[in-house]
């Protein structure tokens, strides 16, 4: 089967798996974007066999190669695949992204990077969310910092609570501190 068709496949979930098993055997990256299309379809279906053929064309480097593109939809499908395949090699990328103008990619950023494997990196990108003037990656942040028991980040919660307007941010907060 060629890639064209394999592709075709993923149009419909009574496909995807012949699909995704082809195109992890064509072996080429640019079936990741094609997968990730098919993973975020709203259908109720089994999605693992989409994921297996994900992991077996790298996802890691290939989430950067989307993120790469100068197309905001291919761009937004690299961050989600940062999302499905954590890696702490994602955060410079992340913390870039969410800086960006687009909101939509700040908020994939942000969800993305609350799924990445915690370390001082990362940490330093969820305090820095917790600043941002979207009260959505704030709320992003705190449900990712509350589990980090660090003095750093007990006094960030402390010092957001003091000066946070948004009634359920700030709620959250209180909580995250208990």
């Amino acid at each position: 089967m060629d890639f064209e068709r394999a592709v075709t496949l993923l149009e419909s979930p009574d496909t995807w798996d012949r699909g995704a098993k082809a195109l992890a055997r064509i072996g080429n990256q640019r079936a990741l974007l094609h997968l990730v299309k098919a993973y975020e379809m709203p259908e109720e279906a089994d999605r693992l066999c989409l994921l297996e053929a994900m992991e077996r064309l790298d996802p890691v480097d290939g989430s950067h190669r989307l993120y790469a593109s100068t197309d905001p939809e291919v761009r937004l499908r690299g961050l989600h695949l940062m999302e499905l395949f954590p890696d702490k090699a994602h955060l410079p990328l992340l913390a870039e992204a969410i800086k960006s103008s687009n909101p939509a990619i700040r908020r994939q950023a942000a969800s993305s990077a609350l799924c990445q494997p915690p370390c001082a990196q990362w940490e330093r990108l969820l305090l820095s969310m917790l600043a941002d003037d979207d009260e959505h990656l704030r709320l992003l942040a705190i449900e990712g910092l509350q589990y980090m028991d660090t003095p750093s980040v007990h006094r960030a919660l402390l010092e957001r609570l003091d000066c946070e307007s948004d009634d359920i941010v700030k709620q959250r907060l209180k909580e995250s501190l208990r």
